[in-house]
């Protein structure tokens, strides 16, 4: 499930049973109380379970991050050492400080309360729960620098969205005119080249991670190099999460009329083309925009999806390496496999004609290393290649820049013959 990128829906209905469960009950204890039927509630043992249960509640979140800091570990014996520890804890503080402090004036009770206040805002003031975490990672590294390093770096990757654009590349005030969308420079910016040629790069956020590629594959060899992307867009699938679909495309098409430009790249990701796999119209639609963009320019360029299992392998890694760990077997997958659960997205992309068209095929960019096999990471570095499931970093784009730079040359050789 995992892999799919979808939820399981046997864990979905378990959480929904228990959850009715949870409500059923409840209902029962409140209507026993309200005919006098409380005899379960009034048991001994009931009882002193609601009175060490503030406090079970109060420490036993604590008792699970120290323990998941310790081992990096939480299976099931894992699970039930917090469960012991917690009410063993929950037993000693209820007969050791909370029962006695209920005999005493409030004056008494409020005096203690403010000195755990002062102590947990000093301890937060100087980040000792951060401090702490820190060394026993340290600790379980073995104080290697470098692990600890590897660690932040892929930690930062983990959180990030897209890679940063290059700083030459400036909001793009003739789009916001042409388009009367506003001025974003993250999704859509321009830049100035020595070339000759006015090269338009389109798509959603993973154009956005690819453009500083592109940028370096094109070597200045443009007159104009021009992003206009949507993250959340699919152009050629014909799908946008925030805007309607064809808001993007009719802006797209102002764009290409008024710029005119000479090579389009679409390098947004192609994973909702693995959809509805029985429907030709997907194939069609993604065809006909094809058409248009190949009638409106010289030459263009699409991006096969590359072949990465759909996994945060950054932050996995980084797990990883917070334990001490350096062998991850889990962001390798079989090719057959990853494939398998892309294939129709890989086949209806490679399909699409265009006598001006060039398919730059990534989407075995990360299954080279190991004949057969897909990697999330470099073994070697111990750095992951994505943010995401569905962004690579700029590490992992270290590996796509061959590939870019042999479609790209094909592209200029389009031109120089139109």
């Amino acid at each position: 499930w995992v892999l799919s990128g979808k939820e399981n829906p046997e864990s979905e209905i378990c959480g929904i049973f228990f959850q009715i469960v949870a409500v059923l009950c409840a209902t029962l204890l409140i209507l026993s109380s309200s005919v006098q039927m409380n005899t379960l509630l009034s048991m001994r043992w009931l009882v002193y379970v609601g009175d060490i249960s503030y406090v079970l509640y109060l420490i036993h979140w604590p008792i699970i991050v120290l323990h998941h800091i310790s081992t990096f570990i939480l299976n099931f014996s894992g699970i039930m050492t917090c469960i012991i520890i917690s009410i063993a804890l929950s037993i000693l503080i209820h007969h050791t400080f909370e029962k006695p402090l209920q005999s005493q004036s409030f004056g008494h009770c409020f005096s203690i309360s403010m000195v755990f206040y002062a102590c947990v805002f000093i301890a937060l003031a100087w980040r000792l729960p951060q401090k702490m975490s820190t060394q026993i990672i340290h600790f379980r590294q073995g104080f290697n620098s470098t692990l600890s390093e590897l660690m932040q770096w892929n930690y930062k990757e983990s959180i990030a969205c897209c890679n940063t654009l290059p700083e030459d590349c400036t909001s793009d005030e003739e789009v916001a005119r042409w388009t009367g969308l506003p001025e974003l420079r993250q999704s859509r910016c321009v830049m100035q080249g020595n070339g000759t040629h006015k090269v338009l790069v389109v798509g959603n956020s993973v154009s956005m991670s690819s453009f500083s590629t592109v940028h370096r594959s094109l070597d200045g060899r443009y007159s104009t190099l021009r992003l206009f992307s949507q993250a959340g867009c699919w152009m050629l699938f014909g799908r946008c999460d925030s805007w309607e679909a064809s808001v993007y495309w009719q802006a797209l098409q102002a764009v290409v009329e008024q710029m005119k430009p000479d090579i389009i790249l679409i390098t947004e990701s192609q994973r909702l083309m693995n959809e509805r796999p029985h429907d030709d119209s997907v194939l069609l639609h993604a065809q006909k925009r094809i058409d248009y963009l190949s009638s409106h320019s010289r030459a263009v360029m699409v991006d096969t999806q590359y072949l990465i299992p759909d996994f945060p392998h950054s932050s996995a890694l980084a797990h990883s390496l917070a334990s001490g760990r350096t062998e991850m077997s889990g962001l390798r997958r079989p090719l057959e496999e990853v494939l398998s659960l892309k294939r129709v997205a890989y086949e209806r992309i490679i399909a699409l004609r265009g006598n001006n068209l060039v398919v730059n095929n990534i989407a075995f960019a990360f299954c080279e290393r190991i004949e057969g096999v897909c990697e999330g990471y470099n073994p070697t570095t111990l750095r992951a290649y994505t943010q995401s499931g569905a962004h690579i970093n700029s590490y992992g784009y270290e590996l796509l820049g061959p590939f870019y730079r042999r479609s790209l040359k094909r592209i200029y050789e389009i031109v120089s013959q139109t």
